[in-house]
């Protein structure tokens, strides 16, 4: 245990987590998808242009309403090392070690130096924390601003400077990514409640400053939703208040009934409403994702490892029964953590969406370094003869279960699900470019998602060619139908291969094989086609 006083120790979780963070970065996963190729392009149109994809000059929401700030952070890291793939993840390896350094300070502001250290080793392994820290993601960022705010504002209790430090934090997590905005008001009304004695009698005035000075940090987020048409929010799409999607059923079973206070007592607005809501809320609680099996979940696709370790769940459940058994109001504070999590996703319909209740790390691993210690201490009071051998049998498990994963993640992640990251697209944009010259007009399949985007940041379209193009038809949803001499839709054959001089991009289920005019196949790692280009 003398490792736990040395400060070698924290030095070698954050070198281990920066390891399994950098390590084949641009390769694993197998591709970028389109999300995160879209971050990557208007990044690189706001470095040379000042706008974005649709012309708007340093927008606050960027493409389908995304929150700007990572696509800024990604300005800096392409102007730097250039338009490239590892340029576009690498910010998202940054937010990740700092969640890493930023839990331990957290766990250590709460609890000890040993659970803190247990807590970010738990945390720089995590399945779930790795994976996002590895692509793209907007919620890896929010939950770092997020861990950060908490830091300052406990410290704030000992010192009230810091509490303007965390309104800071707090305030750039509204930029960061959408679930923030609900759970980060949620977090700061939950701690002020938690800490509502001390706060009153030493820090009120502070408090009531730094929270204005938040409210006009984020107004510019308030004024832009409060404005902008409900259909072009995200959250119009996929929210359980969609009337046709969510009470659908209930206004069936209404009519069946054939009885008004029946109707009104059983299939009413507010308890239809109520019942998705927890649904969707303990959805987001389940263990065969959590603990199992990951491989459905988009963006976090491994084959029988969950977004969680096995082993983590009793001591997870041992530190939940000690947190609640405890009366320090700081123990209380992953608890309340854990409860606001989910809440956004819970608003959202679908199957479940990790990076919507991301704000469950890192508290999970806290409180499961709590049962841990809480453990390893009741054995060594009790039993500690076998302290040893439990130790090394504890540490076995951990090392198998990680290893497992790394195997599952590095080694056959990139073959089991080339097509969830839309391996090709970017081969075939990058085919096609140089042929544009000697065809009239290029049909490109949408089977995969944002195709459009591809053709831009790998064809190396200039972000003042595509401000300029006259052709240009934007969509309905996100980004372009069609631009200059690219049309993105289905590929009807029977129709298409009547067309002269056009080349056309498509499956091999829209295109079949051995075509006269077939110039190129792209086929994934093991070795199936999964796409076709030809000249007609």
């Amino acid at each position: 245990m003398k490792l736990f006083r040395r400060p070698i120790a924290l030095g070698f979780i954050v070198i281990l987590a920066l390891g399994l963070r950098l390590y084949k970065l641009g390769k694993v996963p197998i591709s970028l998808h389109g999300d995160e190729v879209g971050v990557g392009y208007n990044a690189y149109s706001l470095l040379k242009t000042g706008r974005d994809e649709y012309g708007i000059s340093w927008p606050i929401s960027l493409r389908a309403d995304i929150p700007p700030l990572n696509t800024y952070i990604t300005l800096v890291s392409i102007a730097v090392l250039g338009k490239t793939d590892f340029a576009i993840r690498l910010p998202s390896v940054l937010y990740g070690i700092s969640g890493v350094v930023l839990t331990y300070l957290l766990a250590r502001e709460l609890f000890s130096k040993k659970i803190a250290l247990f807590a970010s080793l738990f945390l720089a392994v995590s399945p779930w924390h790795v994976q996002a820290s590895r692509i793209s993601h907007e919620a890896n960022l929010g939950l770092a601003l997020q861990l950060a705010g908490t830091l300052f504002f406990l410290k704030g209790l000992k010192e009230k400077r810091f509490f303007w430090v965390a309104t800071v934090f707090w305030a750039l997590s509204f930029y960061a990514y959408h679930g923030p905005r609900m759970t980060t008001p949620l977090l700061i009304v939950s701690l002020i409640f938690l800490f509502r004695s001390k706060l009153k009698k030493h820090y009120l005035k502070t408090l009531i400053n730094s929270n204005v000075l938040l409210a006009l940090l984020v107004f510019p987020v308030v004024w832009l939703l409060v404005n902008q048409p409900f259909t072009q929010n995200r959250l119009a799409g996929i929210n359980i208040f969609i009337r046709d999607v969510t009470l659908g059923l209930a206004r069936q079973e209404a009519k069946a009934d054939n009885n008004q206070l029946v109707a009104s007592v059983f299939h009413n607005p507010v308890l239809v409403y109520a019942l998705t809501f927890s649904r969707q809320y303990f959805n987001y609680l389940n263990l065969d994702y959590l603990l199992f099996d990951s491989s459905e979940l988009r963006y976090f696709n491994v084959s029988n490892v969950g977004l969680l370790y096995l082993w983590d769940f009793p001591f997870l459940i041992f530190g939940i029964y000690r947190l609640l058994k405890s009366r320090r109001r700081y123990d209380k504070v992953p608890l309340l953590w854990m409860a606001i999590a989910p809440l956004p996703a819970a608003l959202t319909l679908g199957t479940p969406n990790p990076g919507r209740s991301f704000m469950l790390l890192s508290m999970l691993q806290v409180t499961t370094a709590v049962g841990v210690v809480a453990f390893l201490d009741s054995v060594r009071r009790n039993y500690k003869k076998y302290l040893s051998g439990i130790a090394a049998t504890l540490s076995l498990l951990f090392l198998s279960s990680v290893l497992f994963f790394l195997h599952q993640y590095f080694i056959h992640s990139r073959h089991e699900f080339a097509k969830q990251w839309e391996y090709g697209v970017k081969e075939a944009a990058e085919y096609i470019a140089p042929l544009e010259g000697s065809v009239d007009a290029i049909i490109f399949t949408n089977a995969y998602k944002e195709p459009y985007i591809y053709v831009l940041f790998y064809g190396n379209k200039d972000p003042e060619w595509l401000g300029q193009v006259s052709r240009k038809k934007r969509h309905h949803f996100i980004g372009y139908q069609a631009f200059g001499k690219y049309e993105f839709r289905p590929i009807d054959w029977q129709v298409d291969q009547t067309l002269n001089n056009v080349l056309l991009v498509g499956t091999p289920e829209e295109i079949p094989a051995d075509e006269p005019g077939l110039l190129k196949e792209i086929r994934s790692l093991d070795d199936s086609v999964v796409l076709r280009i030809v000249k007609v």
